[in-house]
Parts: structure tokens; sequence; C-alpha cells
């Protein structure tokens, strides 16, 4: 059970690490636009981490206690850095084509 525990923390932490780099890239796309560079990379981080997330790496745990079960499965936890990710990319993409095009 230990391992069990182990790897729900594991995966708190990517999961975490994923939500900062999406909502960082989304701020840096949004606000800042010196970090655009940074914002793509950070950007491409969380779309990473929440494919890997969605799709490899996830733990499913369920119980059943007289009759009634109940069943959890991270994967699903994953689909917010994904969508984070793709729209701070959109963003971040949308805002360095437009300051290309200003020059």
């Amino acid at each position: 059970m230990t391992a069990f525990y182990i790897l729900c923390g594991v995966a708190a932490l990517v999961w975490l690490v994923g939500l900062a780099a999406g909502v960082l890239a989304l701020g840096w796309g949004v606000a800042v636009r010196q970090r655009l560079r940074p914002a793509l990379i950070l950007s491409l981080v969380a779309i990473v981490i929440g494919w890997l997330g969605m799709m490899l790496f996830h733990v499913r745990y369920s119980k059943t206690v007289n009759g009634s079960g109940w069943a959890i499965d991270s994967k699903w936890f994953f689909l917010v850095p994904l969508l984070l990710g793709a729209v701070s990319l959109a963003v971040a993409l949308w805002k360095w084509m437009k300051s290309r095009h200003a020059h």
C-alpha cells in the first residue's frame, strides 16, 4: 500500500507542475510581450505533461464496500494541464504572429 501512496504523490506532483506551467505560460502569453518564448516552452511542457498523464502514466484505484463502489482515475485530472497548455500555446502563438506583423 505504501507504493500506491508514493505513486499517488508523484502523480499529484507532476499534475501540479503541469498546472503551474500552464498557468504561468498563459499569464506570460497574455500579459508580458518579452516572455513569449518562455510562454511557448512552458505551454509545450504543460501539453506534454497533460498528454502523458492522460495516455500513459495515470493511477487507477477502486474500492467496493457492501455492494457500493467508487473509483478514482487520475487521467481526468491531467485534462486541465492539457487544455491550459493548448490555450496558452494558442495565445502565445497569436501574440507572436501579431508582434511579427507589427514590425
